[in-house]
């Protein structure tokens, strides 16, 4: 009996890595770097590896102290294995949305049954804001992996038996992994974990786990992995405290210093759009968490609300706002979504089917605001034109086939197969459009200055920071009337200071410069510039030109 079980989760394992790699590895590096995002996380590693320096950070050639070091320490990883390119550094991120996908198949089949874990695998993978940020270069979807990881080891070792080698090494795998997810973006790796553990102790009275839980071998595990880097790193430079722990965390949560203010109530739509396609399914499955079920069930359920809860909670709250904070909300979500579908696996009922229609409806408006956008945006490119109405069709068709099935009255099995692969194809159409329709990225002009520059040549970005420019041309960039996110570290780095200057500055060097100029800059203001300084245009995007000066 045991080595069939044994086989199951093989298979399980194998068929879920097979289809949801696939599922996630189309089109993963054609498409250039986004920005600022994956620009940003694609430079740092770059120059980790071209300054040899593992220990502090840097963007542009400057110091940059936003966020630790694991994301970083992996992309240059992945860049010495694969070269530079967009595929090599989306990969491991892809990879974290992978290996946490697994995770909950297994944290679902130990808390309820193989076909929840199957389910709740396969639902993650295919709600929109996951499968988006699992074909990304950012840092929530590592956090988001890390965090699923610990919070699902804890609430399956809580039920194993007290002194198990299984329980304790689920709870160290829960410490280990905290200290990995605040590796990858700061003390909320320990917060979330901590804070949700404690109130669902404090909420069901089960205060004798706390005995249990191999606290002191555990923590001791915590520190090995979190404390080596920001002990060398404060070391190295003395000013990372203050900024890394007081700017980047308490002031960037509680004021709207960092200007991503969103009102309170701005991440339930993100939330209902994130979760798609099952995000109506939500209301019947939180409705099953909490009647006819057994109190150890009942508990399992309550531990996966309040993980949602708390963290949806507390960016709602946040002076700092932005949609990928969302990620680590859908896990537990997805696995109460998934234990309702088993339980209905072979019934349809009326929730089922209004649920059904409410995402056939909201698709259909989908497709209404996919044909409208090229009428209302004149400004639109022909190819994204067509990409729009590609995503047009598809949102279409997959419309008519939830409200087909929604008056044919199949099973919820049948359901669940309209909702995954309309789901796959939408989300398979959205990266081919991706590139059509995000016209900031600047790669093709930045390969033209590699054609062109010479080794002394400057490389200017003007009026903004042209985030891929630095990764694309594998230099350092001057950047010219601009103050943001590199400005601490300049004020540390006084030999980096004529990396930022203002215009004046810059206008008055460029008539003593021998060197030729390459300058990217936004085309309305070259406009103006080109108006009172002579400079040759040699190419252009949709919203940035390239010009050459002497």
């Amino acid at each position: 009996m045991k080595n069939k079980q044994l086989k199951t989760w093989f298979y399980d394992i194998g068929a879920l890595c097979v289809l949801i790699g696939l599922f996630f590895v189309f089109y993963l590096g054609t498409r250039a770097l986004s920005v600022p995002d994956e620009a940003r996380y694609g430079e740092i590693p770059r120059e980790m590896l071209a300054l040899h320096d593992f220990i502090t950070p840097h963007l542009n050639g400057i110091k940059y102290f936003e966020k630790p070091t694991w994301v970083y320490w992996v992309g240059a990883l992945s860049i010495k294995c694969f070269g530079l390119n967009a595929w090599a550094l989306r990969l491991p991120t892809m990879l974290m949305g992978l290996l946490a996908a697994i995770a909950l198949y297994a944290a679902g089949r130990q808390l309820f049954d193989r076909r929840s874990g199957f389910l709740a695998a396969l639902m993650l993978a295919t709600s929109f804001l996951y499968f988006a940020m699992a074909h990304s270069l950012t840092l929530d979807m590592t956090l988001s992996s890390w965090l699923t990881i610990s919070l699902l080891s804890f609430i399956v070792a809580v039920d194993l038996p007290v002194g198990s080698s299984a329980r304790r090494n689920l709870c160290w795998l829960m410490f280990a992994t905290a200290a990995l997810a605040l590796m990858t973006k700061g003390l909320i790796g320990i917060v979330f974990p901590g804070a949700i553990v404690f109130l669902w102790l404090l909420c069901t009275h089960r205060w004798r786990e706390l005995t249990a839980l191999h606290w002191l071998t555990g923590l001791v595990l915590f520190l090995i992995i979190a404390a080596p880097w920001h002990v060398l790193v404060q070391q190295q430079n003395p000013e990372f405290f203050h900024f890394y722990f007081i700017e980047q965390h308490f002031t960037r949560y509680f004021t709207k210093a960092m200007h991503r203010y969103q009102p309170w109530w701005w991440f339930f739509p993100v939330l209902i759009g994130g979760l798609l396609p099952w995000t109506f399914f939500l209301p019947s499955a939180l409705k099953m968490s909490f009647t006819k079920v057994p109190k150890a069930l009942r508990d399992k359920n309550y531990f996966l609300i309040l993980w949602a809860v708390f963290i949806f909670t507390f960016f709602s709250l946040s002076d700092s706002k932005l949609i990928p904070y969302l990620i680590p909300v859908l896990p537990p979500l997805v696995l109460l979504i998934a234990r309702y579908f088993s339980v209905m696996w072979l019934e349809r009922n009326r929730a089922l089917q209004t649920s059904a229609c409410a995402t056939g409806l909201l698709l259909a408006l989908m497709t209404l605001a996919l044909m409208l956008a090229p009428r209302l945006d004149k400004h639109l490119s022909p190819l994204a034109i067509d990409a729009l109405k590609m995503l047009a069709w598809l949102t279409g068709l997959w419309s008519l086939a939830l409200l087909a099935w929604c008056f044919k009255g199949k099973t919820a099995r049948s359901l669940l197969v309209v909702l995954g692969v309309g789901s796959g194809i939408f989300c398979w159409g959205l990266v081919l459009a991706v590139p059509a329709l995000d016209t900031r990225p600047i790669k093709h002009l930045a390969l033209d200055v590699n054609a062109l520059a010479k080794p002394n040549d400057w490389i200017v970005s003007y009026g903004t920071y042209y985030q891929d420019l630095p990764f694309y041309t594998q230099r350092h960039v001057i950047i010219v009337n601009w103050r943001n996110e590199l400005s601490f570290g300049l004020a540390h780095q006084p030999e980096a200071r004529g990396w930022l200057m203002d215009a004046d500055v810059f206008w008055s060097k460029v008539t003593t410069s021998p060197e030729t100029i390459y300058m990217i800059v936004d085309a309305r203001l070259y406009q103006q510039l080109a108006l009172t300084h002579p400079m040759t245009l040699l190419d252009q995007s949709n919203s940035d030109v390239l010009v050459k000066i002497h």
